[in-house]
C-alpha cells in the first residue's frame, strides 16, 4: 500500500503530533509586573524626595564659618 493511499488523514496526524509537543515555555508575568512597581515606586519616591529636600535646604538656619583666628 502506498503512503497515498492509507486511510490515516496527514492533516489529521499531524494535528495530533502537535498536541503530543511539550508546550512553549511561557514568560513569567509576575517578574515584570515586580519590575514595573519597583520603577514606578521609584520615581514617586524621587518625585516627592526632590521637592521636599530643596524646602528642607532652602529653610535651613544659616551658619556662617569664619576662615580667620578669632582675637
Amino acid at each position: 500500500m502506498s503512503p497515498a493511499d492509507s486511510a490515516l488523514d496527514r492533516e489529521a496526524l499531524s494535528y495530533a503530533r502537535a498536541l503530543l509537543k511539550p508546550p512553549l515555555p511561557r514568560d513569567r508575568i509576575w517578574l515584570l509586573l515586580a519590575a514595573s512597581a519597583l520603577a514606578a515606586v521609584s520615581a514617586l519616591s524621587l518625585a516627592v524626595a526632590i521637592p521636599w529636600a530643596a524646602t528642607q535646604v532652602r529653610d535651613a538656619p544659616v551658619t556662617r564659618v569664619s576662615l580667620t583666628p578669632a582675637t
